[in-house]
């Protein structure tokens, strides 16, 4: 809500990450590179989402929020 793009777009990789891992986890699979990790677990849709990060508040705050939905429905 502050407009600060560099960290929600930071914090929102990071949350995308860590469910990734997360996943990994419940698999049993031993990470050892995170290079290719999202499409590992089957979150590699979320590319696309940090493919179109907007610049202004307005846009970011529901750009995290699409973000947010797409973990929750890749669950």
């Amino acid at each position: 809500a502050r407009g600060d793009v560099v960290g929600a777009v930071g914090q929102t990789a990071k949350a995308a990450m860590e469910e990734a891992n997360a996943r990994a986890c419940e698999q049993r699979r031993w990470v050892l590179n995170e290079k290719r990790l999202l499409a590992a677990v089957g979150l590699d849709g979320l590319a696309s989402h940090f493919a179109r990060v907007p610049r202004r508040t307005a846009g970011l705050t529901r750009w995290v929020e699409a973000v947010a939905c797409a973990l929750d429905r890749a669950r």
